[in-house]
């Protein structure tokens, strides 16, 4: 009961925190997903467990997540996992004795897929903050062909493409697109005919889908200046502006945002946290696949506490009006000097 309240907890504040982190989240396709059908969700995997967070805010009913073991740790950020609905997965860097374990965590997918369920997976197996797609592994084809053998309803993969305009930084658009399902049953007659052959033709199936819903699905000839270019945009980007870069029509043709003085006059309460979450992921964090997810993670659990001690203070010293003032101005005004400081 607890790690389903702790869950619904961190649903509902990333719901309400996400759209203040990306400066537009725009998302498109949510009535795809199928209504009363078990889906798995297969999108492109560029930053971390951020990724997994922006799927699991917004679907209709609770996500479980394929997570590999090595960041589960022990002691409460395991407990923590786990109430996130994140399932261990083992490789082989982890050792061959810990593979076996791989069977238990295969067959609580099987059950809750039979359960109508949801199920993430990030196809392409690791993070790499690349635009484009890579190659996508077998495991989640194979997974979702070996469940749709053992039930009689359709089970289905959808496609869906998370689009940052920059990895690395707050205040930037993020577009969210989710595709049409794939309907796994529609494989069998293939898959009892040639088991391998369906397989693959689905990893095809799901490239193709991925394909339609990232910005830049390729790493062609123009992928850099691309790349450069969809950093610049806008937040009043629009389909025509992206249909244009995928195009290579439009290549690095936005002017630079002009510094602003009063975004970081006006953001000046939050500064001390913010400049110490930047110091701890600057000293602490390896990994700069972590660096925005662990932003984001830090702040929709930080910035509330921090508020309301200096609110309170406020409140205390001088009037709850003025407490309370402080408090819409520190809100408002969260992300501003983020934006400032890291504008191209």
């Amino acid at each position: 009961m607890t790690k389903r309240l702790f869950y619904i907890f961190v649903k509902n504040l990333s719901r309400y925190g996400l759209p203040i982190f990306f400066k537009r989240l725009r998302i498109e396709g949510l009535d795809r997903l199928p209504k009363d059908r078990a889906y798995i969700l297969a999108p492109n995997h560029q930053n971390a467990f951020i990724d997994a967070m922006l799927l699991g805010s917004f679907a209709d009913r609770p996500v479980h997540y394929l997570t590999r073991s090595d960041v589960f740790g022990d002691g409460f950020f395991r407990w923590v996992l786990n109430a996130l609905n994140m399932w261990p997965v083992y490789r082989m860097r982890d050792g061959i004795d810990q593979l076996a374990k791989n069977d238990e965590t295969f067959a609580k997918c099987e059950r809750l897929l039979q359960n109508k369920g949801a199920l993430l997976i990030f196809p392409e197996a690791n993070t790499q903050k690349h635009h484009y797609l890579r190659s996508l592994s077998k495991g989640t084809a194979r997974l979702a062909m070996q469940t749709q053998l053992k039930m009689d309803e359709e089970l289905y993969v959808v496609p869906v493409g998370i689009n940052y305009f920059d990895h690395d930084r707050p205040r930037h658009p993020l577009y969210l697109s989710i595709g049409e399902p794939i309907d796994i049953s529609t494989y069998r007659a293939q898959h009892d005919e040639h088991p391998a052959r369906a397989i693959n033709q689905l990893r095809k199936d799901m490239t193709q889908g991925l394909h339609a819903e990232l910005l830049l699905p390729d790493n062609g000839e123009y992928y850099p200046q691309q790349k450069s270019t969809i950093s610049t945009l806008r937040s009043d980007w629009t389909s025509a502006d992206i249909a244009a870069i995928r195009s290579g029509d439009r290549v690095a043709d936005y002017p630079a945002p002009r510094r602003d003085l009063w975004s970081m006059l006006l953001s000046l309460p939050n500064l001390p946290l913010l400049w110490l979450i930047r110091y701890v992921i600057r000293t602490k964090v390896k990994d700069d696949q972590f660096v925005l997810s662990l932003k984001f993670g830090f702040g929709i659990f930080l910035f509330p506490i921090y508020w309301l001690l200096i609110a309170g203070l406020l409140a205390y010293l001088f009037s709850w009006q003025i407490g309370g003032g402080a408090l819409l101005v520190m809100i408002s005004t969260l992300f501003l000097y983020e934006d400032y400081r890291y504008r191209k």
